[in-house]
């Protein structure tokens, strides 16, 4: 059992002479610095490095490995999406909703999933989660909070610690510029990304 944890989540040694290059394929690592641990995560509509310790109170003799960062191999999500979520979000309020905006890596564009209540109030939404087909991936996952503000609450934590996308909060749906944040929720780890749309 050891010997498959390892295969599928290695941890490598970042080198000190040496520059240590991204991964190409679809996986999971961590990397060994000197001075932290860093997790990094490639899948084909994104590739993110970010660290998953605090600083080491002692150096190691390692290197100081890939600079943390995102990079969205997909590119950004169409603005045109996220305004038809605004939508979606101001004909559904005072109601919670949420859609998908999926990735198809073949066809190399995004598709927009509107999704199915399994129960819904203005302070929460539980929705079906679709099953994807094969090579076409979860980039974001969105919910509105209808005309209370944009924030990630307890739930959307426990929501979000196994899944690997950007997650968003849309809020004050009825303004002219609704409330936006969103984060990179990367295993486990949560990155902010944007405040304000």
């Amino acid at each position: 059992m050891d010997a498959i944890i390892q295969s599928q989540f290695p941890t490598v040694l970042a080198p000190r002479f040496a520059a240590l290059g991204p991964m190409e394929g679809t996986g999971d690592r961590f990397i060994l610095t000197a001075n932290r641990v860093l997790m990094e995560v490639s899948r084909p509509w994104l590739h993110a490095v970010q660290p998953i310790s605090a600083l080491f109170a002692r150096p190691t003799p390692y290197g100081e490995g890939p600079k943390p960062g995102i990079n969205l191999r997909c590119g950004p999500v169409p603005k045109a999406m996220l305004d038809r979520f605004v939508q979606q979000a101001r004909a559904a309020t005072p109601m919670e909703t949420a859609a998908w905006i999926v990735w198809d890596a073949e066809a190399r564009e995004f598709q927009y999933l509107p999704l199915a209540n399994i129960s819904v109030s203005a302070g929460h939404v539980k929705f079906e989660r679709p099953p994807l087909p094969d090579g076409v991936h979860l980039v974001m996952d969105i919910h509105s909070h209808g005309e209370l503000g944009a924030f990630f609450s307890p739930q959307d934590d426990a929501d979000d610690a196994d899944q690997l996308c950007l997650s968003a909060v849309l809020g004050r749906v009825s303004e002219a510029t609704p409330q936006f944040v969103s984060r990179l929720s990367m295993l486990g780890i949560a990155v902010n990304l944007v405040e304000v749309i």
